[in-house]
């Protein structure tokens, strides 16, 4: 038996201590000296068995069963709220996915080669010409169903097709100037392989270095949006760069 270092006269530590039953295993001992006769406290699982070493404790040491029972709950308390098991979130009805049907609906449109904007040498662009083919595997469209949108940092305004799709279209409509690798007879259905080349004519005049927005949306498809940025010199015919 030795004193633990400090101004702690009553605390002592014991090496060897005689209990007449084995300990079982995972059993918190707890020695209490603060009367002349030391007692143990016996924790095991969340049961304490109150014992002596040296036979009964007196009252004194009774008067201290409180504050064991404070540092015994201390402990089982910590040992309680100290270990947690996350459990995954269980999927329902609405959370799992349903078969066959995606969140956006297939890029079905692709613009092929470059985009044109004819203008006033020296001054604006007038109208932007775009060709586009469909992707590969993708069904034939109908352009007629065909929207579109134009956009800029100032404005968004939605482009209407000329009566019968096709001609030179006035500001704020759009047209289908011709197609390419036309497959049967002359119609509005873009097939696999052909290509039709759009012109747009909005109702605000494009700018030099104005950053611009083509939407084309075909029916059932998602959006092919097109991004160009104009020139700083206009021409009669410009090449609009991709962002």
């Amino acid at each position: 038996m030795r004193d633990y270092p400090g101004n702690l006269p009553f605390l002592k530590r014991y090496s060897d201590i005689p209990i007449s039953r084995e300990i079982p295993r995972k059993t918190l001992v707890i020695v209490s000296v603060i009367s002349k006769d030391p007692s143990v406290f016996l924790v095991h699982g969340h049961t304490l068995f109150p014992t002596t070493i040296f036979g009964i404790p007196d009252m004194a040491e009774w008067f201290t069963v409180p504050v064991i029972l404070i540092m015994v709950l201390s402990i089982l308390t910590a040992g309680c709220f100290t270990t947690s098991t996350d459990t995954p979130p269980v999927p329902t009805m609405s959370t799992l996915p349903i078969p066959g049907v995606t969140s956006n609906p297939a890029q079905i449109l692709q613009s092929i080669g470059e985009v044109i904007g004819q203008g006033t040498p020296g001054g604006i662009i007038d109208t932007i010409t775009v060709t586009v083919s469909l992707s590969d595997l993708s069904k034939p469209i109908d352009m007629e169903k065909m929207r579109v949108i134009y956009s800029d940092v100032v404005r968004t305004e939605s482009i209407q097709p000329v009566e019968g799709y096709w001609g030179e279209p006035p500001q704020g409509y759009w047209s289908i100037i011709r197609v390419e690798n036309e497959i049967g007879g002359p119609n509005n259905l873009l097939e696999s392989g052909e290509q039709f080349v759009i012109r747009v004519n909005p109702k605000a005049p494009v700018v030099p270095t104005q950053l611009i927005t083509i939407q084309l949306i075909p029916a059932g498809g998602s959006p092919l949006s097109i991004r160009r940025v104009a020139p700083k010199t206009i021409r009669a015919e410009n090449i609009l760069d991709p962002v």
